[in-house]
């Protein structure tokens, strides 16, 4: 005799639906606040551009006085007068 398959909820589902990048960015007074989850790495870093890798790809975030302060569980926040954002699955050309 088979057993019978049983459907999986959605709460079991959530955890791995969410293992990819999440953004979240709220206006503040010095510009704006960017709260990224999902981060392997930073890769690079300046004032101007910040370079985030994650198991999605990259993320590139421009602007001016961009600082990052890092968060728990592979979340960071950055702060400051943010212009742009791209993604890419690979190298910027």
């Amino acid at each position: 005799m088979t057993k019978a398959k049983r459907r999986m909820s959605l709460a079991a589902l959530s955890p791995t639906l969410a293992a990819g990048l999440s953004l979240e960015m709220k206006k503040s007074r010095l510009g704006a606040v960017m709260l990224v989850s999902g981060v392997i790495s930073v890769t690079e870093l300046s004032g101007e551009e910040i370079t985030l890798l994650s198991h999605s790809g990259r993320l590139f975030i421009f602007g001016e006085r961009l600082t990052v302060t890092a968060l728990e569980s592979r979340t960071l926040a950055v702060y400051g007068k943010i212009k742009g954002v791209e993604m890419s699955y690979g190298r910027r050309e």
